[in-house]
């Protein structure tokens, strides 16, 4: 079909990569109402690619002309509220009729919603049954995400209700609602119907679940119960092995507890070597224990030849990032105010944390990952200014060098 050709033209699958030829067949596919393509319109005004300028308006457009497909992204607007004013209840909606379309992106935003209360009235039995659902459903990731989520619930001892066949008549009522269709489809297809309280053997499953998946934030929580013997029979070395996979997967908070259960030779052998090593990539991930726990290791020369001069600069990076991360909470928080005017004191307190973090740099060179902390700053304080224009807000700061500026303004999205 002329959409596939469009995709392969898009993706350079087989052909050259040509986007301003893959735009003009999704052009001739959305003439002919192909949803999909005029989603993929949306993307390409937004992104503004294939040959035309960036346009919201379009994008909108498009994504609203796309009826469920479009819905996704239109969520994400609202939900970030950079585009379009911030509408946490229009967001859950549109998320709701992506699924009903079979959007399975949208699967893990909405159950989030209920889980949270955001948009919509916070309500676990809908949010577990969604993110059961996109256990299901989802690629691997997203079902490693959702059974972590799931485990984080039961481990919490929240009682949720599983929805089963005789809740056929919910089910009814729910779709007249406009509630989103998985959940209705998993609410009736279920097999009967009880009301239990989930223990921590029921969290121990969904951890184990996500751990076979790959995902480190579940194997840094069974290391933890492995270790205190919480929901399973106490074994230190298997907590351990637990802790270097979730590690090598990248977890900060693993990296940090590793390197200092080894340079103690708490629960193991002392080894110092790779102790340090743990607490560097801790370090150098931002993670301010293990930077306070690497400047003791040199000031006392513990495992590294001793030098102080290395040990005050990770406590003044440490200091720094403590300011940065303080200043960024605090820009969120005048972001999100009700009053437009506290606008500027986002962006000013976006600018103080960029200055912090990139301080930290200056006296720890290797805080190599605070680069994303450096980028969510900057956005923020572009979103900001976004958001300013569009609410008229009068703004007291505005970019003096072209190197603040974004190559793209979808850089804040």
């Amino acid at each position: 079909s002329i959409y596939e050709i469009a995709s392969l033209y898009e993706n350079g699958q087989g052909v050259a990569q040509d986007l301003e030829k893959a735009f003009e067949l999704y052009s001739k596919t959305a003439l002919l109402n192909y949803c999909e393509a005029r989603c993929k319109l949306g993307d390409f005004y937004k992104h503004g690619v294939g040959g035309i300028c960036q346009d919201y308006n379009k994008a909108i457009k498009y994504y609203e002309e796309s009826v469920g497909y479009g819905n996704y992204r239109l969520g994400i607007f609202y939900k970030d509220g950079v585009v379009v004013k911030q509408d946490l209840q229009k967001s859950a909606d549109m998320f709701k009729k992506a699924i009903v379309y079979n959007n399975i992106d949208a699967i893990y935003e909405i159950a989030n919603c209920y889980e949270n209360g955001i948009g919509v009235t916070k309500d676990l039995n809908w949010a577990t049954a969604l993110f059961n659902l996109a256990t299901e459903v989802g690629d691997t990731n997203a079902r490693a995400k959702a059974m972590y989520k799931l485990g984080m619930l039961c481990k919490y001892s929240i009682e949720m209700y599983w929805f089963y066949s005789h809740s056929i008549q919910r089910y009814e009522i729910e779709l007249k609602k406009n509630i989103c269709g998985y959940g209705a489809w998993f609410a009736y297809t279920s097999s009967n119907f009880e009301l239990s309280s989930q223990e921590d053997n029921e969290a121990f499953k969904w951890f184990e679940e996500a751990e076979s998946l790959g995902n480190a934030d579940a194997m840094f929580k069974l290391a933890s119960w492995y270790e205190q013997g919480k929901g399973v029979t106490k074994d230190s070395s298997k907590a351990v092995d637990l802790l270097v996979q979730a590690a090598e997967n990248g977890h900060v908070g693993a990296m940090y507890k590793l390197g200092l259960m080894l340079v103690k030779g708490e629960g193991v052998s002392t080894d110092l070597k790779n102790g340090i090593r743990y607490l560097e990539q801790a370090a150098n991930k931002g993670n301010v224990d293990a930077m306070n726990a690497l400047a003791d290791c040199y000031k006392n020369g513990n495992g590294v030849s001793k030098f102080e001069f290395r040990a005050n600069d990770l406590l003044e990076a440490v200091k720094c990032l403590k300011l940065a991360d303080e200043s960024f909470k605090e820009a969120y928080s005048y972001e999100h105010s009700e009053n437009p005017e506290d606008l500027n004191k986002a962006i000013r307190s976006y600018m103080a944390s960029e200055k912090q973090y990139l301080a930290a740099k200056d006296c720890y060179r290797d805080v190599g990952d605070k680069t994303e902390a450096v980028k969510s700053a900057r956005n923020g304080k572009f979103r900001c200014i976004i958001k300013a224009i569009i609410k008229k807000v009068e703004i007291d700061y505005f970019p003096k060098s072209t190197d603040s500026v974004p190559e793209s303004t979808d850089a804040v999205l």
